[in-house]
């Protein structure tokens, strides 16, 4: 049976061996993780995180979950502790997780959604600067103001006030497209691109994602990773012509424990 952990140290030292640096950790070491379950507490091969949904501010489930295994068993033991009646939100990264998903809760396997991670090193690095690229900072509130999509808007604005790295291209007074990264160290994350609706697949988020990539290279980064969610292909062929390679898949499902 599984059972609760709570030397955290131990919980590390496991996903230090499998890839320390995913969600996983981030939740445990910020304290948002309610409960840590794991398959042995003195020999962890397995490991559930339970996020309760009073720890973050948005979602429409009961908890989140983050699990890392790599048995059918341990999975199953570590979802027997659930409780029932309540819904979730799962994140993992083995995709034959997603058929004891659907044995389990009866989840329709199309109904998984899928978010792709992308790695690019200096050596595979094809520069896309079609377009004049220009520095964005906190004073440039009234170039976000042209954006047409107020939530777009909302989450640029509060990224121009993080003290982040941004770039952009401005034709005519409005903001056409921006890239973001806030990362230090030799790997940094591109955050989000965003590109307005009438000017997308015309090179510009290239132009952006470009300028940062170069930037990071250029100020000590040895890698540079861009995180896209399934389905989203303008993104998908931006990371590709740059030269990103996919390395990993995250999956999310939502179900509810009978």
């Amino acid at each position: 049976m599984a059972e609760k952990l709570f030397d955290t140290s131990k919980a590390k030292e496991f996903l230090d061996s499998r890839d320390g640096d995913w969600y996983i950790w981030y939740l445990i070491k910020s304290g948002r993780a309610n409960e840590i379950w794991v398959d042995n507490a003195s020999n962890v091969n397995s490991l559930m995180v339970v996020e309760k949904a009073d720890r973050r501010p948005y979602g429409d489930t009961d908890a989140d979950i983050c699990i890392e295994t790599d048995s059918n068993e341990s999975l199953l033991n570590l979802l027997s502790v659930l409780e029932p009646s309540k819904s979730y939100l799962a994140m993992f990264r083995h995709e034959w997780m997603c058929q004891v998903f659907r044995n389990e809760f009866n989840i329709d396997l199309e109904s998984i959604h899928r978010q792709y991670h992308y790695n690019l090193i200096r050596d595979n690095f094809s520069p896309c600067k079609l377009y004049t690229v220009v520095d964005l900072s906190v004073n440039d509130s009234a170039l976000v103001d042209t954006i047409p999509e107020e939530d777009w808007r909302d989450r640029i604005q509060r990224h121009l006030g993080f003290n982040t790295k941004a770039y952009g291209i401005v034709e005519d007074n409005y903001l056409v497209s921006c890239a973001f990264s806030w990362d230090k160290g030799e790997e940094r994350e591109i955050d989000f691109i965003y590109t307005r609706p009438d000017k997308r697949n015309q090179g510009y988020g290239s132009s952006v994602a470009s300028t940062m990539a170069e930037y990071i290279f250029q100020t000590g980064g040895k890698i540079v990773s861009a995180t896209v969610d399934q389905g989203n292909m303008g993104s998908l062929r931006i990371w590709e012509r740059l030269g990103f390679k996919k390395f990993k898949t995250t999956y999310f499902c939502s179900f509810r424990k009978s």
